[in-house]
């Protein structure tokens, strides 16, 4: 449209590898990892400089591989001071967000302790009831 600029939104480079069990996520595709699929997908938020996101780190990955063997349920971390993301600010950090499979533009936020049991509960509770969450223990 003449006369009309798009909006700007920061982005890293999209990762060449990215082998999980936490994917990383970026600006420029936010949109088609996250949005546009039917997969229930754990979303955190973070500052590489925050205290608390570097203590969540390792609870966030050990959460990821305890629940690895799920097909449909995927977790990403995406630098919030490096990639915008539209229609989901946030203001503090870490931020964890669950956009459920079939209802993505109403992710639901984290408010539960940060610790691995409470992350795990709240993720059985908003995961389809057809998709039953299978827990690995090391």
């Amino acid at each position: 449209k003449k006369g009309v600029l798009p909006r700007f939104l920061k982005s890293e480079q999209v990762p060449t590898v990215n082998p999980g069990p936490v994917y990383k996520a970026v600006g420029k595709t936010f949109k088609e990892e996250i949005l546009n699929n039917d997969n229930d997908i754990s979303m955190k938020f973070y500052a590489p400089w925050c205290g608390h996101c570097k203590k969540l780190e390792p609870i966030y990955k050990s959460v990821a591989e305890s629940l690895k063997a799920n097909t449909k349920l995927k977790f990403y971390e995406i630098d919030a001071t490096k990639n915008d993301v539209e229609g989901h600010s946030v203001t503090g950090f870490p931020v964890i967000k669950l956009f459920p499979g079939k209802n993505k533009t109403n992710a639901i936020t984290f408010e539960g302790e940060r610790t691995e049991a409470d992350i795990i509960l709240s993720l059985i509770h908003i995961s389809e009831p057809t998709r039953p969450l299978y827990i690995s223990y090391a």
